[in-house]
C-alpha cells in the first residue's frame, strides 16, 4: 500500500513536539513495516528526512494550497485504481 505523508512539520528550524513526534513514530515504522511505501510530501527542499528503505521524499513545489492538491490528487488515483480491479 502507498501511504502519503504530509511532512511540513519536519520543515521547522526549530524542533517541537509535532516534529519529534513525526520523526519518532516514523523510525518506528521503518523497523516494524517493510511491505508499505510511504511517500512524503514536503514544500520546502531543506526539510529534515527520515531514512529508510521503503519510505520516498517529494518534494512538491506548489502555491499554497499544495496540500490540497496532492490530497485530491491521491484521492482521485486511488478511485481511479480502485475501479479498473472491479
Amino acid at each position: 500500500m502507498d501511504v502519503a505523508v504530509h511532512a511540513s512539520h519536519l520543515c521547522q528550524e526549530r524542533e517541537d513536539g509535532n516534529q519529534t513526534y513525526i520523526k519518532k513514530l516514523f523510525a518506528s515504522l521503518a523497523e516494524v513495516d517493510v511491505t508499505n511505501t510511504y511517500n512524503f510530501y514536503y514544500n520546502n527542499p531543506a526539510c529534515k528526512k527520515i531514512e529508510a528503505p521503503n519510505f520516498r521524499h517529494v518534494h512538491h513545489e506548489a502555491p499554497l494550497a499544495w496540500t490540497q492538491r496532492v490530497f485530491l490528487y491521491m484521492t482521485w488515483r486511488f478511485f481511479i485504481t480502485r475501479r479498473r480491479f472491479r
